[in-house]
């Protein structure tokens, strides 16, 4: 009977847990970004809205299998683990990421917090439009913290041409200066109006 070794084992799984998250964060940089709590126990979430509405939500599953097959060398099974980890987190990402924008978009549905471009190009004064629909928060500098932008790399230089063009212009400078003083109005509102934990 060959000897068993479950210290090195539970060594070895938590190493190809680490790494295997880590190549998910490296192919889902966005999903990477978001703060994540461990819960030990139970199928389900709460939290409270902007609003005051306490959400109760069910965890969402993503799921995959991997198997490396018996018989082969040392050197062929580190050759395919590390094959199968890197498929496996670029199967994981799509997942997250899948996940996450499909609850960005039932949630911006939810609130209203949509706006119909209606086939037209994007360009700054859209963005101004939504950024007035949404909460934006402010760190301790007075700087917004503004939206993520995501779109496809053939948008991208054409939306970031039209970005700098707004920047010269007088005009989108002055919308973008009272939008972000109304949206610091509302922020400071909020913050003086959070409830007190303790």
């Amino acid at each position: 009977m060959l000897p068993d070794y479950p210290d090195i084992k539970v060594q070895l799984f938590d190493n190809l847990t680490q790494a295997l998250w880590g190549l998910v964060d490296n192919n889902a940089p966005l999903a990477a970004r978001i703060k994540n709590y461990r819960q030990v126990e139970g199928d389900k979430f709460s939290y409270e809205t902007i609003d005051g509405q306490l959400e109760v939500k069910e965890f969402k599953q993503i799921k995959l299998e991997a198997a490396l097959p018996a018989g082969l060398t040392s050197s062929e099974t580190a050759e395919l683990a590390e094959r199968k980890l890197s498929e496996l987190a670029q199967k994981l990402a799509q997942q997250s990421e899948g996940l996450l924008f499909s609850t960005i978009e039932q949630a911006a549905q939810t609130s209203g917090n949509v706006v119909d471009a209606r086939g037209m190009p994007l360009d700054p004064s859209k963005y101004w439009d939504q950024i007035e629909r949404m909460p934006i928060d402010f760190d301790s500098a007075g700087k917004a913290e503004l939206p993520t932008i995501i779109v496809h790399p053939d948008v991208f230089a054409e939306l970031r041409r039209k970005i700098l063009e707004s920047e010269n212009d007088p005009k989108e400078q002055k919308r973008r200066r009272e939008v972000l003083a109304k949206k610091r109005e509302e922020w400071r509102d909020r913050e003086g109006n959070r409830k007190l934990v303790g």
